[in-house]
């Protein structure tokens, strides 16, 4: 009986530690697909985040200059790293980055939105961050 007691004991003890340590898992990390869009000046902005931790963040015009990045992403509690796998310069965009290339940025996932701030890699400056943080409304499927 005394061990049936000590059994039930520890199971309530240990049960909501499990528990607070599935509420601690990553806030994000489930909700990070589809695709998230916003025009700023004379771009077009897309961010899409595919099943298996692929990103793609695509920075074009109206006259089809830009670029597209893909990568792996890594999410921690609030935070999006990416690392370059894949960079494809459309057009006469003067910027290029190489394979490997990081950046990172926070994500606030809502039903209708998202919201991207903090962005930071090499070369993203304020005019950048200006340019690609705040609000992008969810791309239909």
């Amino acid at each position: 009986m005394r061990v049936f007691t000590r059994l039930t004991l520890a199971a309530l003890v240990l049960i909501p530690f499990s528990i607070a340590a599935e509420d601690k898992k990553d806030p994000i990390a489930k909700e990070l697909t589809g695709s998230y869009t916003k025009n700023a000046g004379d771009f077009k902005l897309t961010i899409t985040f595919l099943k298996g931790s692929t990103v793609t963040f695509e920075m074009l015009t109206d006259n089809g200059d830009g670029m597209i990045l893909e990568g792996k992403s890594t999410v921690t509690k609030d935070k999006v790293s990416v690392e370059t796998t894949k960079f494809t310069k459309k057009g006469n965009f003067p910027i290029e980055k190489e394979k490997g290339y990081k950046y990172s940025f926070r994500a606030d996932i809502k039903a209708k939105a998202a919201f991207f701030t903090d962005f930071d890699g090499e070369g993203i400056d304020t005019e950048a961050k200006n340019l690609i943080e705040g609000e992008y409304a969810a791309v239909k499927k």
